[in-house]
């Protein structure tokens, strides 16, 4: 059996947190990747840097890259904690009385 692709998509936190737009996107998504017939796994990771889409084949990758998708994740894993809530008290300096 083929091994699918990875696509790994760092997406704005506030457009990933809106239910409808990222609706869309991942229908066009998986539209377009099923025209053009690829086996791909889609992962969204929020992110409030650079938005980008990282492409990888497990087939062919190589350590370097293993080590590389097993931080991706880890980041995944660390950006969906559910035990984390995150509120505007996060964005508090707790260091003042």
């Amino acid at each position: 059996k083929e091994q699918p692709l990875i696509l790994v998509i760092y997406m704005d936190r506030m457009v990933l947190s809106d239910h409808e737009s990222m609706e869309i996107i991942s229908e066009n998504l998986k539209a377009a990747l099923e025209a053009k017939g690829v086996n791909a796994v889609t992962l969204f990771v929020p992110t409030e840097t650079q938005e980008r889409i990282e492409c990888i084949n497990p087939v062919i990758a190589t350590e370097e890259q293993i080590t590389k998708i097993n931080k991706l994740i880890a980041d995944i894993e660390i950006a969906f904690d559910i035990k984390h809530d995150l509120t505007e008290e996060d964005d508090k300096d707790t260091t003042q009385a």
